[in-house]
């Protein structure tokens, strides 16, 4: 998954309808933003009492007598606040948008999560760590959800560049292309600083995985740990997994500092080097000037902010390509779907295996092997067997958890497949091994089974 396909998968999980409200305000923001800095033009020029040598300007000018105004400097200031003002609120509005479209994502994303990990198969979940479906749906999720709001962020300071680019173009077309082709350069040549931060995201998806994994079973082990007086080895084996985490998190940092503080000497020499192009080799007037000044000056944190946000955006890329082949996997292990409205099934006579074999992806020797058994009918039957020996396997078959690989699980001579084996399930009273309570009352408890 390339960068852009990561940033398309993501904003499916956002209704097209938000995205295009979300640019309509973006993009009137970034206008009233770019006119207010062209009324700087004729106020200047009226400070100053220097004509501004500039169409644009002038334009401007005759634009007030559209509204019955004349370009003093009381019309001209009084147009600035009002659009100063008008930009304010749509800002406002923009940014709260902006966030409910990264909480949108965040939450549909958790949400499809969820929905296909519980739709897969048993046989896959098995392979996977618990800790990694919590890490998926807690940490990583949240994380995209930063780099939902990078996109966002990187969308509206495009935008913000764009209407500077036009009105320094208006203002000075020659200055303008000098400017552009020079932050590009630059832009270019912070290459393998962006290649860093991808990197540095597969470390910390890496390490937040590990964490997830490694705090679930240790503190999961804590009367074992006070038992056997390992309170100490526990410690350091945890800490040793959140440096690894604060150490991938620093390095993040650190190249987005340099990178931040390399483009603000670069953006500062080139800022000196337009007005002094500006005024030494193009004879630019003052307004013009100082025009261009305030256009460059916010120029340059702009572009700082994009790169910023496309760094943050490209760290989010592996979590994006990693949780979405987790996503493709599930769904492609995607179980039957359950019926529940159709009568249980009840044994009468005997529940019987013919000739069942099963084997794990992971393992080389079968977990059962053309086992054929029968199971009376109102019967108790204990089924006893070293570790290893295939019964948990046998009791997920039998419960229709699982379908074997080859063979039939039959009751009262009836093959359990498809719906039949979603109407064993339904029918079937299950006391797994590992104990599970959760954080409920005792009602609570059993209404969960019941």
């Amino acid at each position: 998954m390339t960068f852009w396909q990561s940033v398309i998968w993501s904003g499916r999980f956002v209704p097209a309808r938000w995205l295009v409200a979300l640019a309509a305000l973006m993009t009137a923001v970034s206008l009233l933003e770019g006119v207010g800095v062209l009324l700087l033009v004729p106020l200047l020029a009226i400070l100053s009492g220097a004509p501004a040598d500039n169409q644009m300007a002038q334009a401007l000018l005759h634009g007030f007598g559209w509204f019955g105004l004349r370009p003093t400097i009381t019309t001209i200031l009084g147009a600035f606040v009002a659009l100063v003002t008008v930009r304010a609120v749509l800002g406002a509005l923009r940014d709260q948008f902006s966030n409910a479209v990264q909480l949108q994502a965040v939450d549909e994303i958790r949400s499809e999560s969820l929905r296909m990990l519980l739709a897969a198969e048993w046989r896959w979940l098995a392979r996977q760590r618990r800790s990694d479906y919590a890490a998926l749906v807690t940490i990583e999720v949240s994380r995209l959800g930063l780099g939902v709001r990078a996109a966002i962020a990187l969308a509206a300071a495009l935008t913000g560049l764009l209407a500077y680019l036009a009105v320094a173009f208006m203002i000075a077309p020659t200055m303008s292309v000098i400017a552009l082709l020079s932050g590009l350069i630059l832009y270019a040549l912070l290459y393998r600083v962006r290649r860093r931060a991808v990197r540095l995201g597969e470390e910390t998806s890496r390490v937040n995985r590990a964490m997830m994994g490694t705090v679930e079973e240790s503190l999961g082990a804590l009367k074992l740990a006070k038992v056997l007086r390992l309170e100490a080895r526990y410690l350091n084996f945890l800490t040793g997994i959140f440096a690894d985490i604060r150490k991938a998190q620093s390095e993040y940092i650190a190249v987005n500092a340099y990178a931040q503080a390399i483009w603000q000497i670069m953006a500062s020499v080139l800022l000196a080097g337009y007005v002094y192009a500006g005024y030494a080799w193009l004879h630019a007037d003052t307004p013009t000037l100082l025009s261009l000044v305030v256009v460059f000056g916010r120029l340059s944190p702009i572009f700082l902010e994009a790169q910023r946000q496309v760094n943050q955006l490209l760290h989010a890329v592996p979590l994006a390509q990693s949780l979405s082949k987790t996503l493709a996997e599930a769904k492609a292990a995607a179980a039957p779907r359950m019926v529940v409205h159709l009568p249980p099934i009840v044994a009468e006579r005997e529940i019987r295996l013919d000739d069942v074999s099963m084997t794990y992806h992971d393992r080389d020797r079968a977990a059962l092997s053309h086992v054929s058994l029968t199971f009376p009918a109102r019967s108790t039957t204990a089924i006893i067997g070293k570790s290893g020996a295939g019964k948990s396997t046998l009791a997920d078959i039998l419960v229709g958890l699982v379908a074997p690989d080859s063979g039939e699980v039959l009751v009262d001579g009836k093959p359990l497949s498809g719906e039949e084996r979603d109407r064993w399930l339904t029918s079937i009273s299950y006391i797994p091994q590992e104990v599970t309570l959760f954080h409920d009352t005792i009602r609570g408890n059993l209404l969960w089974g019941r």
